[in-house]
């Protein structure tokens, strides 16, 4: 028997979980290691026996990508790996106060450290002097012109399409009253609905603030 959906449940700058689904024996060993190792970098990465579908990777470097892949193990044989799966380990907390304008951000990116979700079905991107569909705008938060901002062209995208970005993470362990302060534009016909949520947790889970 072959594990299936192999998946990461969330990762942190240091750790990442990851979880399967079961098949037969609960006998499984799991592989990781440095995505720039590629397949052969499996057999020889840092080989985990499990006997649970579960694992919480430790000791990992910050702003690294990874691979992680699973397979059964049978009283005779063992199964074909499953994987692997890439992941991006989080940077390391930046210290509160953080402000980010976007000015040193070249266009059709995104800050360092910040990323998109690989489920995200249309992308933010950095921009400046408008949009391709002409819908602005052309100051930025702090009223310049020609500023730079982040933006989100949803166009040609359909109802059922949605963006996310995620930014650093932001340690406000030191403040006693965090709060976010943003501006931003929406113009256009069909605009979609624009929430602000936060995680305590690196992602695992969510709380709407906007």
């Amino acid at each position: 028997n072959i594990p299936s959906n192999l998946k990461l449940d969330y990762v942190t700058n240091t750790t990442a979980v990851v979880s399967w689904d079961t098949v037969g024996n609960n006998n499984y060993l799991l592989s990781y290691g440095f995505s720039s190792l590629g397949l052969s970098g499996i057999n020889n990465g840092t080989l985990v026996t499990k006997s649970t579908n579960s694992d919480t990777i430790t000791g990992l470097i910050p702003n690294v990508y990874y691979q992680v892949a699973v397979k059964q193990i049978c009283q005779v044989d063992s199964s074909y790996w499953v994987g692997p799966e890439v992941f991006l380990t989080q940077c390391n907390p930046d210290s509160a106060p953080y402000i980010q304008n976007f000015t040193s951000v070249n266009n059709n990116s995104l800050p360092s450290c910040w990323n998109r979700p690989s489920t995200a079905s249309i992308l933010w991107y950095t921009d400046n002097y408008g949009t391709s569909s002409i819908t602005g705008p052309y100051y930025d938060g702090d009223g310049v012109y020609g500023g730079k901002y982040l933006y989100l062209e949803s166009t040609f995208g359909s109802t059922s399409d949605s963006g996310v970005v995620l930014t650093q993470p932001i340690a406000t362990h030191n403040l006693n009253n965090p709060y976010l302060y943003f501006d931003y534009h929406a113009y256009g016909s069909g605009i979609g609905t624009f929430k602000i949520s936060v995680s305590d947790d690196y992602g695992a889970t969510w709380q709407n603030l906007f």
